[in-house]
């Protein structure tokens, strides 16, 4: 038990022992998750919280299942932070879907991170689309950042980008709880924030920091030349009342 009214900040990293974790942190503000056990967690932080998720390991239909109960342990989540660091992700719609029949929880900014697919592999579109249907069958961001982990950031970002504004709705037939693809309405490129010079990247043709896209079908024909960086989408979603 944890139980404080100045508790502000809260870190718990690799407690390989870890099951079970209750918080009484009525001021607490942000809470840093990193390379433990998905455990069962109570708390009581009614403020918005600034969760940060890191991930070691396999990816499965289970680990997704624990983590939307670990989140959904929260009051509210304003900013959640997911790095993800995994050789493979097995995530199963079908059995999902036999756990788990709410709607994605909402939150307020989904800052994504990858650290994986190793170095040594090339990826298939495949691997991408698994990653994309597990965190959206969870979680739907009104704000959703893309920061780069490898050199496969580029390939990954000019897919996600594509693969949302295509998306196919040829699905779900009957089903009262439709997959993440009927609900998502559109995609915009709000801003990016260059992270680091590159000797091969001309910053004279560079976005300052914060900027604010205007057209985004200019910025992806761009995308290949320009350095890497976070990239600030925001989704149109429309979820039933």
């Amino acid at each position: 038990m944890i139980s404080s009214d100045r508790l502000m900040h809260l870190e718990v990293y690799n407690c390989s022992g870890l099951n079970r974790i209750n918080v009484d942190a009525p001021n607490l503000l942000s809470f840093d998750f990193e390379d433990n056990p998905i455990p069962i967690v109570s708390t009581n932080a009614p403020c918005p919280l600034n969760v940060h998720f890191s991930n070691s390991g396999d990816i499965d239909t289970r680990w997704y299942l624990n983590l939307v109960e670990f989140l959904g342990a929260f009051n509210q989540i304003g900013q959640l932070h997911l790095s993800l660091n995994y050789m493979q992700v097995l995530f199963n719609i079908d059995e999902f879907r036999s756990c788990h029949l709410s709607l994605p929880l909402q939150v307020e900014s989904l800052s994504l991170f990858m650290e994986s697919f190793s170095l040594y592999m090339d990826v298939v579109p495949s691997e991408y689309e698994i990653l994309l249907d597990g965190l959206f069958w969870n979680f739907y961001p009104k704000n959703l950042c893309l920061s780069p982990g490898n050199w496969h950031y580029h390939p990954f970002v000019t897919w996600f980008y594509d693969h949302l504004r295509n998306r196919s709705t040829n699905c779900c037939n009957g089903r009262q709880i439709k997959c993440w693809q009927h609900y998502l309405k559109g995609i915009n490129i709000e801003s990016f924030d260059p992270l680091r010079e590159s000797s091969e990247v001309n910053y004279a043709d560079v976005p300052s920091r914060g900027y604010k896209v205007n057209n985004s079908d200019e910025l992806m024909d761009r995308w290949p030349l320009l350095p890497q960086g976070d990239l600030w989408l925001r989704p149109d979603w429309c979820f039933p009342e």
